[in-house]
């Protein structure tokens, strides 16, 4: 199968959280994952052979304990001789947050609980995610591009800088937004080591 580079981050949870029981269906799953393709979440996994249930409901959860239905394959899943594979797109993810996924088997139980944070790119490849209750700004850069010795700052409308950004990783910085008002403001991020030089508008709430 061939895979798309994107990037994201997935981790397994704890077999047991409060109010989710493991039961056999943790037993007849092959590689449930979640993957982000674009501005879709991917997820797969395998029924083994010899297994089957009666219908299986997608669920997703923001925090990991209450969870809501986003899909479902209907009628006998799974089958008796061969292993089967299934793959559901959620075409509109929760940006910027962690997403928690499981599937519920109907009399198999539910699934390990799976995660991933969607990243929302822009058409010029950044990627932003900003969490108000954190009080931070966080700018992924473009597959392929990395930070280095780059400078990265928010300007008011007025051109007056109100923020500089420290660098987060090889790919990514991150602005503090304490202190600043609810407005528009410019991101100017410059890269010399590859010549690429982005500014976008960006909605702080």
């Amino acid at each position: 199968m061939k895979k798309t580079r994107a990037l994201f981050y997935v981790l397994l949870l704890p077999a047991f959280l409060p109010g989710i029981v493991m039961d056999a269906a943790s037993q007849v799953l092959e590689g449930f994952t979640a993957e982000q393709q674009q501005n879709k979440v991917r997820l797969s996994f395998t029924i083994q052979a010899g297994n089957t249930c009666n219908g299986i409901r997608v669920e997703r959860s923001a925090d990991g304990l209450f969870f809501e239905q986003i899909g479902s394959f209907e009628g006998v899943c799974g089958d008796l001789t061969f292993p089967e594979q299934y793959v559901f797109s959620d075409s509109f993810p929760l940006p910027g947050i962690v997403s928690y996924y499981r599937l519920d088997m109907g009399s198999l139980g539910f699934s390990p609980v799976i995660s991933l944070i969607f990243i929302p790119y822009g058409e010029d490849g950044l990627g932003l995610v900003n969490k108000t209750v954190d009080r931070q700004l966080t700018v992924y850069l473009p597959t392929g591009l990395k930070a280095g010795n780059a400078g990265a700052f928010l300007f008011d409308l007025g051109g007056r800088l109100v923020a500089s950004a420290r660098n987060a990783g090889n790919s990514m910085f991150r602005f503090s937004t304490v202190g600043l008002k609810p407005a528009i403001y410019l991101l100017d991020l410059h890269l010399p080591e590859n010549g690429v030089q982005f500014r976008r508008k960006v909605w702080l709430p």
